[in-house]
């Protein structure tokens, strides 16, 4: 979606809207599309309509929760380790603590790319955990 999206930015120089995206993607930049995949999409599309942006301040709320519960994760799997015989490195957790205390950095922050294939690949995590039954071995 994101390809159509800038193709058609790129091709028309204009704000395009939900239905004339959904047109481009199917008819124009992918007119190979398989009907499920015309009807995921247009699914996707349907929930896209349907969500609002929240305002300003909801959105800082929310990106604030999301960070607190990703510190009190890392926390928690570092105590949970320390607990498990890891040797105690209260400092790292200390840290954690004292970083988010400083909060985001005020610098605008490195965007995700648009290469699907990078994004995939960031995706693509293989268990460490080595298993001695076939079934259960990744390939």
């Amino acid at each position: 979606m994101y390809d159509t999206i800038q193709k058609a930015h790129e091709k028309y120089d204009a704000d395009i809207s939900i239905d004339e995206l959904y047109s481009l993607h199917t008819t124009v930049f992918n007119p190979a599309l398989t009907r499920a995949a015309k009807e995921q999409f247009s699914e996707l599309l349907e929930d896209i309509k349907e969500t609002q942006e929240p305002s300003k301040e909801i959105a800082d709320d929310i990106i604030k929760i999301l960070i607190e519960r990703d510190v009190a994760q890392k926390i928690a799997i570092e105590a949970t380790e320390i607990f498990n015989g890891k040797p105690a490195d209260f400092n790292f957790i200390t840290n954690l603590i004292e970083k988010h205390k400083t909060g985001l950095p005020a610098e605008k922050l490195e965007a995700v790319t648009n290469n699907i294939t990078e994004l995939l690949d960031e995706l693509n995590v293989v268990s460490k955990w080595s298993f001695n039954l076939s079934v259960l071995k990744i390939i």
